[in-house]
């Protein structure tokens, strides 16, 4: 009885858990090593062959050695939209 009670207070958490939670970041592999970013910050993702710019709040813009594909495939939801073929927005 115990125990369910833990997982009932566990699954409320979860679901109360704000948008800056750390199920909203990503981590990009970038020149430097990885780069722990809040996916809320990411302004827009443009492709470069085999890389993506990633555009951030503040003029910050990483370069990640992923296509957008792929970068695309990492920020799954429904806040990416791909607006052009080369171009993915928040």
């Amino acid at each position: 009885v115990h125990e369910f009670s833990q997982l009932e207070i566990l699954i409320q958490n979860l679901k109360q858990r704000d948008s800056r939670s750390a199920f909203n970041r990503v981590a990009f592999p970038t020149l430097e090593g990885l780069e722990l970013i809040e996916t809320a910050d990411i302004i827009r993702c443009e492709s470069d062959s085999n890389y993506t710019f990633v555009y951030l709040k503040g003029g910050k813009k990483l370069t990640v050695s992923r296509t957008l594909k792929q970068v695309e495939e990492m920020l799954e939801g429904p806040v990416f939209f791909r607006v052009h073929h080369s171009h993915l927005v928040n």
